[in-house]
């Protein structure tokens, strides 16, 4: 018994030029995934026991059907206003905005934000950490300041087009990651 079919994946539109494309969209994907969650994923199944194998599938079904659900919203909304095929700033505020109207692009410009400030806050004080356990003369209030003044310019950099190179390194800190573990 086999199974067969094709997948129709859409066309980039040709008079878009400026943007990455689905390879790089993909190097950065396994960058941030393979990134710290990935590292944290034997300490997280190990704390929950055996059902934490059954957990991680069901999360890992419900992220794909989320990210093929925006997808699918994001491709609507080029169907219907054409404007969108250029280069968009806040997608899913876009989403929102024409699902929902402008609470709705609120609340989840909220979210967003509390998602990528609460991130950074976790890696910037993790860094701080790691430096500490190694120069141990400086307190982590010391590393934390330092991390956080050398992270900034990185905030000012526009879109990921403008620093795809660091993805590459992450993407190879990550396998390097692995095979040590």
């Amino acid at each position: 018994m086999s199974v067969s079919g094709s997948i129709n994946l859409p066309k980039g539109d040709p008079e878009v030029k400026n943007g990455i494309n689905m390879w790089t969209a993909g190097i950065f994907l396994v960058a941030e995934m393979a990134g710290a969650g990935f590292l944290a994923l034997p300490s997280a199944i190990a704390s929950t026991g055996w059902i934490g194998i059954p957990m991680m599938f069901i999360f890992c079904f419900s992220l794909a059907y989320a990210g093929e659900r925006l997808g699918q919203c994001w491709i609507i909304l080029e169907e219907r206003w054409p404007e969108y095929k250029k280069s968009t700033r806040q997608p899913y505020m876009e989403i929102a905005q024409r699902s929902y109207g402008e609470v709705g692009r609120k609340i989840i410009l909220f979210s967003v934000l509390v998602t990528l400030i609460g991130t950074s806050i976790v890696y910037i004080i993790l860094i701080a950490q790691f430096l500490n356990a190694f120069f141990e003369d400086f307190s982590i209030c010391f590393f934390t300041t330092v991390i956080s003044l050398a992270l900034i310019p990185f905030t000012w950099l526009g879109t990921p087009k403008d620093f795809w190179y660091n993805i590459c390194y992450n993407s190879e800190g990550a396998n390097a990651s692995k095979m040590i573990f």
